[in-house]
């Protein structure tokens, strides 16, 4: 059987499969720190709203959804518009290590075409496959916030990972 790996913008229909795709994630790791499901609706106005000033991109194989990577904003403050931390989820079922850099690398270049400056990827401890890939894809670890987080009553935590995307423009006075 042929194998087709479609990469393409997230759209609000995906809400539900993205939704399922990171139940595991929130219900059974600790590589996130959300302890709730996201409703559908709140995935779909993610989708609009990511999509709009960054990038929301899923990963079909065989028109099943896989993989879905996103930015947001850093922060809301301004001063950091160049600036995004990115996600990435594989479907478990699915560790497929070719499609999670092929999605991260088409992630990559939408935000590059975009002239964003950092990004940012801040993980638990726990997850240190999560922390290799990013490091492969030319990301350093920036520092450690012991005990940021609790999930399933264990204290957690959490490491910065960043890297330049593009030079910072020269700004005039």
């Amino acid at each position: 059987m042929e194998t087709k790996l479609n990469i393409r913008l997230a759209q609000i229909q995906d809400a539900n499969s993205i939704r399922e795709l990171y139940r595991p994630y929130v219900e059974e790791t600790l590589f996130t720190l959300d302890t709730f499901l996201p409703s559908v609706s709140e995935i779909e106005k993610q989708i609009l709203d990511f999509q709009a000033t960054h990038a929301f991109l899923v990963a079909e194989l065989n028109e099943k959804l896989v993989a879905f990577a996103y930015a947001r904003p850093f922060s809301l403050r301004q001063a950091y518009q160049y600036t995004v931390e990115v996600f990435l989820y594989t479907d478990r079922n699915h560790p497929n290590l070719a499609i999670k850099q092929q999605l991260y690398q088409e992630l990559e270049t939408s935000l590059s075409q975009k002239k964003i400056v950092a990004l940012i990827s801040t993980m638990t401890h726990h997850h240190q496959s999560g922390i290799q890939f990013y490091e492969k894809n030319g990301f350093t670890q920036r520092g450690i916030l012991p005990n940021a987080g609790i999930k399933f009553n264990e204290w957690l935590d959490i490491i910065w990972l960043t890297k330049e995307l593009n030079a910072p423009e020269r700004l005039s006075k």
